[in-house]
């Protein structure tokens, strides 16, 4: 007789959801893991802003430095004459230029001023965009292009080139005798046409004070055209080989950006040498918030620094040329407050407290043609 197999007969019941506790649980857990999500990704934006602000200011750090190091080594260069020989005849009439224009145009090669509660004492052509409390510098220089001279007549006020040059009428150039011992500055009057190999420099039609372009003067108004201050055109030719370039000066000083208004930047102002003489603004670096400058004197003529002083303690043309070298300061701060808290602290002698990242940058260039 067969028999049918016994099963036990189990009772399944089953799961439909979960328990107060377990949900209170896997929430627990589930903010967890999103809290922790949320802070890592705060955490690596700010590591991606503090990166991206260091980075911004080291960038604008070196190209600062790197370019007014550049133009400071270079103050005062006159072509192969030295200073401490070299006789100056600066042509020139300061008075018939615009009042803006006259710091830019001369053969010593730098002044400096020093920032205090206003800029009345800087130069005209900047002096309402500088921000108070920043200094000021104004370098001059003969340029890097040179053009070689065939021949020069003092009395016709006529230079023969080798080659074309495209000076226009106008154009400040400066001329380097081949024995290194004379230069002149002096204002194109002609000819009108260019590309030339001609060059005159006449005192009609520009703002010369005289022909006459070398020597060691500067204009007086008993100049005329053929003399000034004693020397004359009939003994200043300046022989073959001689070298003529274009004038150079820029003046550096803090305002505000043209790129991001409301951010501090580094600005310098360009003298238009080729040409009738003006001036034009660039942006040099962004977030460039204070410049200190420090001038180091050569006060007895031994060839070592032997002084430090600010600009308003060097009061002659005397002192300014026995500069041998200059210190600057630049503070740099971040486009943005992205400290998370105010942050206090003082950086060339000016207090901070605010959520700026900044830094500092020192550098002294030593001029290359004195000392």
């Amino acid at each position: 007789m067969m028999h049918t197999p016994f099963y036990p007969r189990h009772h399944v019941t089953a799961q439909r959801g979960l328990s107060v506790v377990e949900l209170l649980i896997s929430l627990v857990i589930g903010m967890a893991v999103i809290a922790g999500s949320i802070q890592v990704v705060v955490s690596s934006k700010r590591t991606f802003l503090d990166q991206d602000e260091v980075s911004f200011i080291q960038a604008n750090a070196r190209y600062a430095m790197d370019l007014m190091g550049k133009d400071i080594r270079m103050a005062g260069y006159l072509g192969c004459a030295a200073l401490q020989s070299v006789e100056k005849a600066d042509a020139i009439d300061k008075t018939l230029l615009d009042e803006k224009l006259r710091v830019y145009v001369s053969l010593d090669g730098l002044r400096g001023f020093e920032g205090g509660s206003s800029t009345a004492d800087f130069p005209e052509d900047f002096k309402d965009q500088a921000f108070a409390g920043t200094d000021a510098l104004v370098i001059r220089r003969a340029g890097d292009s040179e053009k070689n001279i065939k021949e020069h007549n003092g009395n016709t006020a006529i230079i023969k080139l080798w080659d074309d040059h495209n000076y226009s009428v106008g154009s400040t150039l400066v001329i380097s005798d081949a024995s290194c011992r004379n230069v002149g500055l002096f204002q194109l009057s002609g000819p009108a046409a260019v590309p030339a190999q001609e060059i005159r420099h006449q005192k009609t039609g520009t703002d010369n004070c005289t022909s006459v372009i070398k020597g060691n003067f500067s204009c007086l108004p008993t100049c005329n055209d053929t003399s000034c201050n004693g020397y004359d055109a009939v003994s200043g030719a300046y022989s073959s080989g001689s070298r003529l370039t274009e004038f150079v000066s820029h003046a550096y000083y803090i305002g505000e950006s043209t790129v991001m208004p409301g951010m501090p930047a580094l600005r310098r102002q360009v003298f238009n040498a080729n040409g009738a003489p003006g001036t034009s603004s660039e942006e040099v670096a962004l977030g460039v918030e204070d410049m200190k400058i420090i001038y180091e004197i050569d006060s007895d003529g031994d060839g070592d620094v032997d002084q430090a002083r600010k600009a308003s303690e060097i009061t002659t043309d005397e002192d300014w040329d026995k500069v041998l070298s200059v210190k600057v300061s630049l503070v740099f701060r971040s486009q943005a407050p992205v400290l998370a808290v105010a942050e206090s602290k003082t950086l060339a002698g000016k207090d901070y407290n605010d959520r700026y990242m900044r830094q500092l940058v020192n550098a002294s260039f030593r001029i290359r043609n004195r000392g």
